[in-house]
């Protein structure tokens, strides 16, 4: 298990600041949500096993954005990659498990635990997708 010991907080915010200043050079900040959404989702687990890591969390909650949350979100739901299709039975296990995460963050991590409540609800709805389309079939 990999631990966020290792991100220090302070070199991923120097990071993210000089991200965010070559974008506003570039006169691309509009793009910055996107970019540290996407990039944010493959952080290690935290030492809490929670995902993401302490030092993460801590920069989608001071940078919280509605393109970090929703690229943070895509990116993660594409880590899933090619799937078998089980009548729902393996999104209800991704709906739990991003639910239980969610919970765990909540109170420390709203805006982070949201991004997980996101994806907790939108494996729920696939997997009653899932369900009534096996059903259908039968």
């Amino acid at each position: 298990m990999k631990l966020c010991f290792r991100i220090k907080y302070e070199v991923l915010k120097k990071w993210v600041e000089e991200l965010k200043g070559l974008l506003i050079k570039q006169k691309q900040e509009n793009l910055f949500g996107h970019l540290i959404g996407r990039l944010l989702a493959y952080s290690p687990i935290g030492a809490d096993s929670y995902h993401p890591c302490e030092a993460v969390r801590k920069i989608i909650e001071e940078y919280d954005s509605d393109s970090l949350r929703s690229s943070y979100i895509v990116a993660e739901e594409n880590k899933r990659g090619v799937h078998t299709v089980d009548a729902g039975k393996s999104e209800l296990i991704l709906h739990q498990r991003y639910l239980n995460n969610a919970e765990g963050l909540q109170a420390e991590y709203p805006k982070t635990a949201e991004i997980y409540f996101t994806l907790s609800e939108d494996y729920k709805r696939e997997a009653e997708y899932e369900r009534k389309r096996a059903e259908d079939e039968w």
